[in-house]
């Protein structure tokens, strides 16, 4: 990157008036070849940012030519609204209060585009440590900012879906329910129309029972299953769309009088069976959905399942009005919840008030590799952990109730018993006698079970075990949203390429430990490292072995640094690590450690092994230092210190 090692080649002349510490020995040639064919945008300004010389990588980025670049200010091609924090940064730089700095900012390119570009400034100052002249180096971002905006969008989406699933499960009448489930899926898509059907009992027959936008007199027209599109997901199982619906020879004669565009159904399953279609369509759009909208539409339908199932319940047993207002709000709590340990004592809890129980678990089932865990375990007033088992090898009560996909009520499983492979969990020495097992379906996939238990015999009743089942079907969605959204918020903060945290993750943890550092008056120190010559290796052999040393070296630290440590990737071969409640000599030390771990790592590659060294900079937070960057822009000076003595070593500040 671009003045990270401090140093910057000038001609005679100038050497010859801004002295020895500014100036490197011999002329300037090897910096102009740099410059000139770096691959990434490099211009050299005066003190006011008045472009004087502007590399090809640049002017590619802005698509610009270089004679409409020189003699300008810089930051004529910035957004406007990202010029005041730069400015704000550039001033501190001139007035000595940081050497140099790192900007993220909008650009506005030749033909209109807005494109992101990563700025790392430095300053070259006269003999007399006047300003003389900035080095700017660009990198291109925009994927990066882009991707960012898909995972954004993808936030907004779950943040959308959750409130639509606070919605839905808040309401038990059945009529508004279903009129609430298609606005808000219509809604959800941004769509202008949309129909619910349910499948009648006697499941050839399918009926619209709430519309959104469309006609009165469409609400009550039956199909036939396998008859148009709502008709066909019903047979299928499976989600259909079409792109132009009055086009479509699969079409419904039903619904002539209304020309319809593009159309999506989706499937409401539950518990395996298709007992609805939620259609959404547009009367002006034509064109498919977008997967993304396809598999909103698709969680959507799953919480309806839920929600619909709910509300049948209380309509056929009002008797039980009591238990379902509860059972409202088990699922109203644990779909609240994020984390699977927090949606699985919110159950617990619930159930606690309903039914008498000694025990109680949370299990997960991964399909692919055949593991059982068990985040939550609760037996007799205490929480405690239990081995994982897998279902080949030790399947357990657990297991038997994934392999047939159906609930299990047992009165005593010591009279009834099962096969030795399918043993009972048990603990405090004795196993349970009544066992309810219910599997957390959500549509043909089995993501765990949820079992309680009684030391007792006979302590369970058939109502029981159909509160449970309910409850593990509005579980299974809490679940699934709680994998989703930890998914999406690790895939925000982690560098897909070492599985370090990446910069935003950085930015995100690493002012919570500066803070605890402070109000406790704790020790917190920093590393950062960088590989030495990295461009030389994706130069010489390429950008593969480039990304198989990065690998390596993210490994290696990960290996060598404690787990408490914060280890990240902060941009290309850079990397920073804060090391809580750790002062400066014990962090020189551990520098020292993931120095010589990664100068004895050897890389196999198609050129042989390769090894490579890295020069670290270690600094320790002060009260002087007001955020993280203070403290990494330490650390960051005196990695610039260790490149200048030599690389290969450690150094602090």
């Amino acid at each position: 990157m671009g003045g990270s090692n401090g140093e910057h080649p000038i001609d005679a002349q100038e050497a010859g008036k801004w002295g020895e510490s500014a100036a490197p020995s011999g002329r300037d040639s090897l910096f102009r070849i740099i410059f000139e064919h770096a691959p990434v945008g490099m211009i050299l300004t005066d003190q006011y940012g008045i472009i004087q010389e502007a590399n090809e990588s640049y002017c590619h980025f802005l698509g610009c030519e270089a004679q409409d670049l020189l003699g300008a200010v810089y930051t004529e091609w910035m957004f406007k609204e990202d010029r005041s924090g730069e400015e704000s940064l550039r001033q501190r730089m001139l007035s000595g209060k940081r050497s140099g700095y790192l900007y993220e900012a909008r650009f506005i390119h030749k033909d209109g585009r807005i494109v992101w570009g990563k700025l790392d400034v430095s300053l070259l100052k006269s003999q007399s440590k006047e300003p003389r002249r900035m080095v700017i180096v660009c990198e291109d971002i925009h994927e990066r900012k882009r991707a960012e905006e898909i995972l954004k969008v993808q936030e907004k989406e779950m943040a959308a879906l959750y409130e639509t699933s606070l919605a839905i499960n808040a309401q038990l009448d059945l009529p508004r329910l279903l009129q609430a489930i298609i606005e808000h899926a219509a809604r959800l898509l941004n769509a202008r129309m949309g129909g619910l059907y349910l499948v009648l009992p006697d499941n050839e027959t399918l009926e619209l029972v709430a519309g959104y936008n469309l006609p009165g007199e469409y609400i009550g027209k039956r199909l036939r299953k396998g008859d148009g599109l709502a008709g066909r997901v019903v047979k299928t199982g499976e989600p259909i769309m079409v792109a132009d619906h009055s086009h479509w020879e699969g079409r419904s004669t039903a619904f002539d009088s209304t020309p319809f565009r593009r159309e999506l159904g989706a499937p409401i399953k539950y518990r395996g069976k298709v007992i609805g279609v939620i259609s959404i369509t547009d009367p002006e759009r034509i064109g498919l959905f977008r997967p993304g909208e396809v598999r909103l539409v698709g969680l959507m339908a799953d919480q309806a399942a839920v929600a619909i199932e709910n509300a049948r319940l209380y309509h056929a047993a009002n008797q039980r009005a009591n238990q379902l207002d509860l059972l409202n709000r088990v699922g109203l709590a644990i779909t609240s919840g994020v984390e699977i340990g927090q949606v699985a004592k919110t159950i617990l809890e619930q159930i606690q008030q309903l039914i008498e129980i000694d025990a109680f678990y949370l299990a997960l089932y991964d399909e692919q590799t055949g593991q059982i865990t068990f985040p939550t375990f609760y037996d007799r007033g205490k929480f405690s952990s239990l081995n994982p088992q897998n279902i080949h090898s030790n399947p357990g009560i657990t297991g038997y109730v994934i392999d047939t996909r159906s609930p299990l009520v047992l009165d005593d499983l010591a009279v009834v018993g099962l096969p030795e492979r399918y043993a009972g969990i048990h603990s405090n020495g004795g196993p349970s006698h009544s066992i309810i097992c219910a599997p957390l379906l959500l549509g043909d996939r089995v993501l765990g079970v949820i079992s309680i238990q009684n030391y007792h015999p006979g302590m369970f009743t058939l109502e029981d075990a159909h509160l449970m089942e309910t409850i593990a079907a509005q579980a299974a969605v809490a679940v699934d949203n709680a994998r989703l959204f930890a998914e999406v918020q690790h895939r925000a903060i982690v560098d897909e390429l070492t599985r370090l945290y990446n910069f935003r993750g950085l930015m995100e943890l690493g002012p919570r430990e500066v803070e605890r550092a402070h109000r406790f008056n704790r020790p917190l120190s920093a590393l950062f490292y960088d590989i030495d010559n990295f461009r030389d290796f994706n130069n010489r052999y390429s950008h593969l072995v480039g990304n198989q040393i990065l690998q390596e070296v993210g490994k290696i630290s990960a290996q060598t640094l404690r787990t408490v440590d914060l280890v990240t990737r902060f941009g290309g071969e850079e990397f920073v690590t804060l090391l809580p409640e750790t002062q400066v000599d014990a962090a020189v030390q551990a520098a020292e450690r993931l120095r010589q771990a990664i100068q004895n790592m050897r890389i196999s590659s198609s050129w042989g092994e390769l090894s490579i060294t890295i020069s670290v900079g270690v600094a320790e937070l002060t009260s002087d230092m007001t955020d993280l960057n203070d403290l990494i822009e330490r650390a960051n000076r005196a990695e610039h210190l260790a490149k200048e003595k030599g690389k290969n070593r450690v150094e602090m500040i």
